[in-house]
């Protein structure tokens, strides 16, 4: 079994992860860690096609060969999203495109789907307002995931598919454990985390249904939940996206501490005069990280920029 890995067995969450990912024949959907392809294959029946990326090389081989199935062995972690997602794909021997790029590292490419030509009319994605700095995309219908995620490796997962994937994402149907779904949906409370403020930037979370042990082989020892992120064209703050996420990391890595506190190596590494980037915020200094909403961090992290000696976009 592939470490850390719990397959789903439970045809009716299956059936339900289906109606949320609300699939069409026109779709392109990315799944992580198809396993034994309890989703896979019934994701197949309905779209255009699908890319499914597994580490374990028994897992990769054992699933089948189908046109609209394209299977890559490797770590997800390592794969070039660009190249996945962004570039149509086209026929050599029966390679994608990307083939090449993913081999470099260390990726193989264990089954192949037909080339994708044509361009997408329906529901084109434009990207998200700093498309300018984004990779160059054609106009196509996003893509979505669907992926019952590892544990021990959710968040990195995340991370890397909000980072770089959601120029090409639209929206993702995701399986992690119920602590960590929770942890996502918190803002401005105790449960809140930097992780917590990195995701809401970019997406926005809904927990659709919990499910329990019993559902997988073998059960995990904690109850999962099924959590939608849905990505924003266009940012719900103003602060531009790392430096929101430069003052959240900062607030967070001393998170008891009030805000005058945590933030005081970071502002004096911007040379920024903290207490006046509070006032212009009309934040009191006295208030922990984990009480501000996303507009009052996004309100701070702008007056440290304006109280700074140097600018950060």
């Amino acid at each position: 079994m592939a470490i850390g890995q719990h397959f789903l067995v439970n045809r009716s969450v299956v059936a339900k992860i289906l109606e949320a990912a609300d699939l069409h024949e026109d779709d392109q959907v990315l799944e992580i860690g198809p396993g034994r392809g309890a989703i896979t294959l019934e994701m197949a029946k309905r779209v255009r096609l699908v890319k499914a990326v597994e580490l374990d090389h028994e897992l990769a081989i054992r699933l089948p060969k189908l046109d609209n199935l394209q299977v890559i062995e490797g770590d997800f972690l390592q794969v070039d999203l660009e190249e996945l997602l962004g570039k149509a794909p086209c026929l050599d021997d029966q390679r994608l495109c990307c083939s090449k790029a993913l081999q470099k590292q260390g990726v193989a490419v264990a089954a192949e789907g037909p080339a994708e030509r044509e361009i997408f009319e329906a529901e084109s994605f434009e990207g998200p307002s700093d498309a300018k700095e984004s990779p160059t995309v054609s106009p196509v219908k996003p893509w979505k995931v669907v992926a019952n995620l590892p544990y021990y490796i959710t968040t990195p997962i995340i991370e890397k598919l909000l980072n770089q994937g959601r120029h090409y994402i639209g929206r993702m149907i995701v399986m992690v454990q119920k602590e960590v779904a929770l942890r996502i949906q918190s803002l401005a409370c105790r449960d809140s985390g930097a992780f917590s403020y990195f995701v809401n930037y970019y997406a926005r979370p809904s927990i659709l249904f919990n499910v329990k042990p019993g559902s997988f082989n073998p059960p995990p020892q904690v109850d999962s939940s099924v959590v939608a992120l849905d990505i924003y064209r266009h940012p719900i703050v103003e602060a531009p996206d790392k430096l929101f996420l430069r003052v959240t990391r900062a607030a967070f890595n001393m998170r008891r501490k009030t805000l005058r506190k945590s933030l005081s190596g970071l502002a004096a590494s911007m040379g920024a005069d903290l207490e006046l980037a509070l006032e212009l915020a009309q934040i009191p200094g006295n208030r922990r990280p984990e009480q501000l909403t996303m507009q009052e961090f996004s309100a701070l992290a702008l007056a440290l920029q304006k109280a700074g000696k140097a600018e950060l976009s």
